[in-house]
């Protein structure tokens, strides 16, 4: 259901761009973070990772806390893991039947195929889906 705007046709104004369409907002990206503040972030990068590997060895932290500290920490040393994604895709389980193909059909398929398995290369072909 669409809003109701004839009481307040300014409601949605806001969420109009004021750029026109198919311009960035934003055209020079995100603002480089000045070197002096990186360099001073990596040079507390070691006290960091102490105070991570204390707050995880730490008996009286909650586990939650403590976990999430290895967390960060294996995240730092290793990565973080890949995701996967698991697709479901339904593949016809039966071979494919040519019987129903004419003959013409069957010689345009074997023309095609001799196209892009050149006789020079068919034995290889051959010998690698027997063997």
């Amino acid at each position: 259901m669409a809003p109701d705007t004839s009481r307040n046709p300014r409601s949605l104004a806001n969420l109009k761009p004021k750029w026109p369409k198919g311009t960035s907002g934003n055209p020079a990206g995100r603002a480089p973070v000045p070197r002096s503040v990186v360099e001073a972030a990596r040079a507390e990068s070691l006290d960091s990772i102490r105070t991570l590997a204390a707050i995880r060895d730490d008996e009286r932290q909650p586990t939650a806390i403590r976990a999430a500290a290895c967390c960060a920490l294996l995240d730092r040393a290793w990565g973080k893991p890949g995701q996967s994604i698991s697709v479901k895709e339904e593949v016809p389980t039966s071979p494919l039947d040519f019987r129903s193909l004419s003959e013409d059909e069957l010689l345009t398929m074997e023309a095609l195929l001799d196209k892009a398995f050149p006789p020079a290369h068919q034995d290889i072909a051959s010998r690698e889906l027997v063997g």
